[in-house]
């Protein structure tokens, strides 16, 4: 399979079981209110645990460049600041190397 290009921005979040819903709230409001609304954007995704500890979110931009920018924006920046008080992050970046299937669809 070729490679492809697609750079996703990937953040694990361990929050305590009380805060998870609000956790939730915030990255799905980040997500959907700014990420989405900007150039290069392609698709974004929320996971939890099944204890409840943790949110995996998950931002896919078209190039690099799309990320940086995302990155940049004063709201997100300060967004997650926020976060950072209710919930611990550890976020990493990543270039698609192959896919499987039709990982929207489940």
């Amino acid at each position: 399979m070729p490679r492809m290009d697609a750079v996703f921005l990937i953040a694990s979040w361990t929050v305590t079981p009380s805060r998870h819903d609000e956790l939730l709230d915030a990255l799905s409001g980040l997500i959907g209110d700014v990420a989405a609304k900007q150039p290069g954007f392609v698709s974004g995704a929320l996971f939890e645990s099944s204890g409840g500890n943790t949110v995996i979110a998950r931002i896919q931009m078209r190039t690099v460049e799309d990320r940086q920018r995302l990155e940049e924006l004063p709201k997100l920046r300060s967004a997650l600041r926020e976060l950072r008080t209710i919930a611990q992050t550890h976020a990493q970046r990543y270039r698609l190397v192959e896919s499987f299937g039709d990982s929207d669809s489940a």
